[in-house]
């Protein structure tokens, strides 16, 4: 699967890398200072099982970038809630290439807004039920990303 991933963050990083660890075609969208950190250093997962490193992920810092890459099976909203009003203004002149939205946002409202840009059907909530930081995401990921495997039939890089 084809997969663009908004935002190389926590959740970006482990739910995006964890795909590309996998065989996945991951494109990550970021900020450009964010992308070119990210690009420099590669992505780094810490796993209950060890660290795992993406040395070359293919990070890009502007949509137009990202969707000449595509066609997407999926993207997935790893981003700020507060942000999110700021990405469905960026992402509005490109609706029709847009995939269906993976949205991995904390919140209650991500899935609305989401929703009046590309439509209710398009739009797939999973948030995390718990904060995400340091090894507190490594439980969360234990408990929700089994889900995400299953539903997916794809491994996490954590199996």
């Amino acid at each position: 699967m084809r997969f663009l991933c908004f935002g190389v963050g926590a959740i970006g990083t482990y739910i995006g890398g964890s795909l590309a660890l996998n065989g996945q075609e991951v494109v990550f969208l970021e900020r450009p200072e964010g992308a070119a950190a990210a690009r420099q250093s590669g992505l780094r997962l810490l796993l209950p099982r060890g660290e795992r490193q993406i040395a070359a992920p293919i990070i890009v810092d502007s949509i137009e970038e990202a969707l000449s890459r595509g066609p997407f099976d999926y993207a997935l909203v790893a981003i700020k809630s507060y942000d999110t009003p700021a990405l469905i203004d960026m992402l509005r002149p490109h609706q029709a290439q847009l995939p269906p939205l993976i949205c991995l946002q904390n919140g209650v409202e991500n899935e609305g807004h989401l929703r009046s840009l590309v439509g209710f059907s398009r739009v797939i909530p999973a948030p995390s039920p718990v904060p995400w930081g340091g090894w507190g995401w490594v439980k969360l990921c234990l408990n929700v990303c089994v889900g995400w495997a299953w539903l997916m039939s794809i491994p996490m890089s954590w199996i």
